[in-house]
């Protein structure tokens, strides 16, 4: 139990000194102040009495440090800390606010690790951290760090050098895993420190990486090695909001920098979770603009229960179209690669006796007529179809 003296804290925080004036006005008993939603909880409560109670002993307020800084300008933003709030001014006391902004004007120059603390702090005291801009502060400060190379022989990341990893996305489709496997994908030195911060965390760090430049193809690694290394285990909540923060992030990157095989394991991985329209339009447009790229294993995708077709023609026909949207009249090859895919997908479909004439005749008539050299394999699909039909 901490006891304080509310005059010495009335002196410094506006909030208490309104609160104990009212509480005093309206009630002949002692009035009991409430702080509901305190950021940071009990323990940021206490370092906020030891500031006061330091300045009031020594006139210059208790130390602000690296590892504070962030809770105690949410506390103090909280408190009514600042010293031009109108009854500070009347006090002459130092303010809070002032010192902790001060202190985060410095964060770029934190060691790495104080600053991923600090960005995982910041999680933990929103909205605060955000209205006060010590998020924004703490996130600046570490891609400033992300962005300028090590020192050869710093050892403050976890890994202070690149490192080969092997992951890419493999799912089947009754465990909707990711495994690491052979590849020749390069980790960067910061991948590993970041993997346990939150989704909306994840995409904030992501759009300001990019805002300062950063390769796409870096972005793009490390939110498969995030994914990677965090749906296993992970609750159907938390699987959604990783995939539609990474899918949301990945939509702006350029279409060469992220994988087709990566997409397609997102996509087995969220067809059971409801992501939103909007994000599934996404992944749809991403796939399709990377069929060309495809293999008909990716295609094969279950259709949904309750349909009875083997597998989502539909779904195909929405890659198509993104596709066809995409590409430009100058890139033959990729539609003709597009055209023998969804020929091998026509033969593989064909023998579903639950596909409709009109799905069929849509798949067929899909692509352009300059997509096929000949049209032997589309003859053959024709000919199986009308068979079981």
């Amino acid at each position: 139990m901490l006891v304080v003296d509310k005059d010495i804290l009335a002196r410094f925080c506006g909030r208490i000194r309104r609160l104990v004036v009212a509480g005093a006005e309206s009630a002949k008993r002692p009035p009991r102040v409430a702080l509901h939603g305190f950021p940071g909880g009990a323990e940021a409560f206490e370092l906020v009495a030891r500031w006061c109670y330091a300045d009031a002993e020594s006139g210059c307020g208790g130390a602000v440090t690296a590892a504070n800084a962030c809770v105690l300008r949410c506390a103090a933003e909280f408190l009514d800390m600042a010293a031009d709030a109108p009854e500070a001014a009347s006090t002459a006391a130092p303010s809070l606010v002032r010192m902790t902004e001060k202190a985060l004007e410095e964060m770029p120059h934190w060691p790495w690790h104080t600053v991923v603390d600090a960005v995982k702090q910041c999680q933990r005291l929103l909205p605060l951290a955000d209205t006060t801009g010590a998020f924004d502060a703490a996130v600046a400060a570490l891609v400033c760090h992300m962005t300028v190379p090590p020192p050869a022989g710093d050892a403050t990341p976890t890994s202070s050098s690149p490192e080969s990893s092997a992951f890419r996305f493999s799912c089947d489709t009754k465990s909707s895993s990711l495994s690491l496997r052979g590849s020749c994908i390069s980790r960067t030195w910061w991948f590993d420190d970041l993997v346990s911060l939150r989704p909306g965390t994840v995409e904030r760090v992501a759009a300001a990486l990019l805002a300062r430049g950063t390769d796409h193809r870096v972005v793009a690694r490390f939110l498969f090695y995030y994914l990677k290394c965090r749906i296993a285990g992970a609750s159907a909540e938390d699987k959604k909001e990783m995939l539609e923060a990474s899918v949301t992030v990945m939509s702006g990157l350029d279409r060469s920098a992220v994988s087709c095989k990566g997409l397609f394991g997102i996509l087995r991985i969220a067809a059971p979770l409801k992501l939103t329209d909007a994000c599934q339009q996404r992944l749809v447009a991403m796939i399709g603009r990377k069929l060309d790229h495809a293999t008909l294993d990716n295609l094969l995708v279950p259709a949904p229960a309750g349909t009875g077709s083997l597998y989502d023609v539909s779904l195909v026909l929405r890659f198509l179209e993104a596709f066809l949207r995409g590409s430009a009249p100058d890139e033959p090859a990729r539609l003709k690669k597009v055209g023998r895919l969804i020929d091998l997908y026509l033969a593989e479909v064909a023998p579903d006796p639950s596909l409709r004439p009109a799905k069929f005749l849509e798949l067929a008539t899909a692509l352009p007529a300059p997509a096929r050299d000949c049209h032997d394999a589309l003859y053959r699909a024709i000919d199986v179809y009308f068979q079981v039909w």
